[in-house]
């Protein structure tokens, strides 16, 4: 009985989580609005799929920085470019790799 409930303990936590990032999301950027997302990568990547943070131009890096620096978003401005986080699902920064993700407000 107690581990059923921990489970659903669990579960709840995690559908609570969940919404709390999209609530965060859509009450943060504007409709047709590319929010970047960073979040930390504990695992080994191929280099295909990692960016450099060098590598980046200066107002992407100012992007990437803010949402490293906030909570893990950061509206992109319409004059940076947003297609390098498509093409590349890892940034490499001082020698820490970082999970990035664009989401798209509708």
């Amino acid at each position: 009985m107690g581990v059923r409930k921990f489970w659903i303990g669990v579960v709840v936590m995690i559908i609570l989580l969940a919404s709390v990032g999209i609530g965060v999301i859509l009450l943060y950027a504007d409709k047709g609005s590319n929010i970047l997302y960073v979040d930390s990568a504990d695992i080994n990547t191929t280099n295909e799929t990692v960016i450099q943070y060098a590598n980046m131009t200066d107002d992407q890096q100012s992007v990437f920085l803010s949402a490293l620096e906030s909570d893990s978003y950061a509206k992109i401005p319409e004059s940076v470019e947003s297609d390098i986080w498509y093409e590349n699902r890892y940034v490499k920064y001082q020698g820490e790799l970082y999970r990035v993700s664009v989401a798209v407000v509708d």
